[in-house]
């Protein structure tokens, strides 16, 4: 596990972006979506996608060619030398794309379900002169090719995003972006799959879009920016039809599915592992009172040494979820009520109070739009008899319901970015809110229980709008806390309208 042990190094943030990218193009070189013999983007262009400085993309390229996967030559793009493939390069390139192309499509389907409310919620925060500026900026992009307007459109569309101080959003939307755009990349101009999209809305069209955020009428967006991402999946239909008859129906070996690795740009493995160990006490899976796995067996489970194994353990110590007995081993506790306040003076803890605040945001504002999509498919009488048997071990109804959207939804990349989102709320639910939240937990019932008599009168509006209300309820209560202890980053994570 060499590019794990390598984010370990350095503790900083700067190492922590560092193998961010190198595990994002590692996995895109391993799993043959970047051939052997193709080109990486250039490093402005790298610098771009991933919103890093180019010392960091300087950096990764040297790991990756030191571990043998590219080869660099200086002013030209790096090369792909790892997984040869004796077949015509060209060929190779045409049927990753093609091999693909079910869960691309999919991918452009969730993003014209979840994206046009992230924006519209971001660009709440914009000024009039942040839209004169990216007006601007578009207009002087529309006369760039095809690489170049793509470029120009996806750097304010994520300065948008920036703009809301969510710490998921523009994750989100560059892992998107990388899935759809880089088999893409493989072709020429000519034959590139938005070359006719391009240059029909090179000028009006997202100009027209940028200016439907600025008046955020949310139905307006929701149309335009849908329609923008059909038409980028149509296009992407059209190319494939145009291919010729002997590349079509080929596969490669591996098909790549969509995967949203939500915590990768901001955690070191012994808080993932600490984080995980909280939630399997806090669910009761290690019952307080119980010992923990041993160091041993937890190195050979996640695949770390044991000196990753015993940071975690003392995290734990320290923030009251186990105790440590020397030549005994370490032991689950369920910690005292009430938030060691103190630990929001660590960088850490205060990161991963703002990453469970932001994916209540996200929750908050992306869950109606997923239940839209799995209600006809929800089975009433399961959902009544799974909370019956929650109830008894403690789980919040909302986390049930939730669950059972996830488990509905017919979108496999939706899935994955509600899974993922999930993950991390149940993570900080008792890292957080479950040492100091009770007083909101009636509440919170209370919508819960709401959110059921909508699903029994088939009202799919009704039962969407009682879970947003639930997450916005869980992060007004979050961020009063977090704000009255100082940690002021909290300020830029509101609490979201309904829509």
């Amino acid at each position: 596990m060499r590019e794990e042990g390598r984010a370990e190094e350095t503790p900083d943030k700067k190492q922590t972006l560092f193998a961010f990218v190198y595990r994002s193009l590692l996995e895109q070189i391993t799993a043959g979506r970047l051939a052997y013999g193709g080109r990486l983007p250039s490093m402005k262009e790298l610098c771009g996608i991933y919103h890093v400085s180019m010392r960091t993309v300087r950096n990764v390229l040297a790991a990756l060619k030191k571990d043998g996967y590219i080869w660099t030559e200086e002013r030209k793009p790096a090369m792909v030398v790892f997984g040869r493939d004796t077949g015509n390069k060209g060929d190779r390139n045409i049927r990753a794309v093609l091999s693909e192309r079910v869960s691309i499509f999919e991918v452009y389907e969730t993003m014209a379900v979840l994206m046009p409310r992230l924006f519209s919620v971001s660009a709440a925060f914009c000024s009039p002169e942040d839209f004169i500026k990216y007006d601007s900026v578009i207009k002087h992009g529309a006369k760039k090719d095809i690489k170049g307007t793509w470029r120009v459109t996806s750097a304010v569309f994520h300065d948008i995003l920036k703009k809301s101080g969510n710490l998921l959003f523009n994750d989100l939307y560059t892992s998107m972006e990388l899935y759809t755009q880089i088999p893409a990349a493989a072709c020429s101009e000519e034959e590139h799959p938005f070359r006719e999209t391009v240059n029909k809305e090179r000028m009006y069209g997202i100009r027209d879009m940028v200016n439907s955020l600025k008046r955020n009428y949310l139905p307006e967006v929701e149309e335009k920016f849908a329609a923008m991402y059909r038409r980028a999946a149509a296009a992407v239909r059209r190319y494939e039809d145009r291919l010729p008859e002997k590349g079509r129906g080929q596969r490669v070996e591996r098909k790549v599915s969509y995967v949203w690795n939500a915590e990768r740009r901001r955690t070191y493995l012994y808080t993932h592992i600490g984080r995980e160990l909280i939630k399997k006490i806090g669910t009761g899976e290690y019952p307080a009172g119980s010992r923990i796995p041993s160091e041993a067996a937890l190195a050979r489970e996640y695949g770390v040494s044991l000196a990753t194994v015993r940071k975690a353990a003392a995290m734990l110590n320290e923030l009251g979820f186990a105790q440590t007995v020397n030549g005994k081993g370490t032991y689950a506790k369920l910690p005292d009520k009430g938030f060691p306040v103190h630990f929001l003076e660590k960088e850490t803890y205060r990161q991963d109070l703002l990453l469970y605040m932001s994916a209540l945001q996200f929750m908050a504002v992306s869950i109606g739009p997923a239940v839209l999509q799995a209600f006809d498919r929800m089975d009433l009488e399961l959902i009544e008899r799974r909370l019956k048997e929650k109830r008894r071990e403690g789980e919040l109804p909302i986390a049930v319901l939730t669950a059972t959207v996830i488990e509905n939804t017919p979108l496999v990349p939706m899935k994955e970015i509600f899974m993922k989102l999930e993950r991390l709320l149940q993570r900080g639910y008792y890292l957080f809110f479950f040492r100091y939240g009770n007083r909101s937990l009636n509440t919170l019932r209370q919508r819960s229980l709401a959110a059921v008599h909508y699903l029994q009168t088939k009202d799919r509006k009704g039962f969407a709008e009682e879970l947003a209300s639930g997450y916005r309820g869980i992060l007004k209560s979050v961020r009063g806390f977090a704000l009255e202890y100082g940690v002021e980053e909290a300020g830029d994570i509101t609490v979201p309208p309904s829509f």
